[in-house]
């Protein structure tokens, strides 16, 4: 449901929301004595949800985890189901990894990791 002023390509967020996916099945698999790969493909499914000005993405049945923004495809982290972080930049759309996602989803916010995240975008 794309609009001209979008500036997310719909397919790599397809992409990035099954490489986060992926990425965080090691962490299920260590916080739980005996997971089936089969639940937590149900159960823990990445999802996005299309707003007016954002793309609201998370896991499973909880809330929103980062918020893409339609105009810039910048992905920031959430403050609450309608709220980004807005300086709490991960990345943008088109350049950002799954396993960033997952690295960052509860991550505790620093300057260190801010500037990681920034020398990725970087280079």
């Amino acid at each position: 449901m794309s609009s001209p002023a979008d500036a997310v390509d719909y397919t790599r967020l397809d992409a990035v929301l099954a490489e986060w996916h992926e990425a965080r099945w090691p962490a299920v698999q260590a916080w739980y004595s005996q997971p089936a790969r089969d639940y937590y493909d149900l159960e823990h499914r990445m999802w996005a949800v299309e707003a007016r000005k954002y793309i609201r993405i998370g896991e499973g049945h909880g809330g929103v985890c980062f918020f893409v923004e339609r105009s810039t495809g910048q992905v920031y982290r959430a403050a609450a189901w309608d709220k980004p972080k807005r300086d709490q930049v991960v990345g943008n759309i088109a350049t950002i990894t799954g396993a960033t996602l997952a690295r960052t989803q509860y991550a505790r916010w620093t300057k260190t990791l801010a500037a990681s995240l920034r020398n990725e975008v970087q280079g």
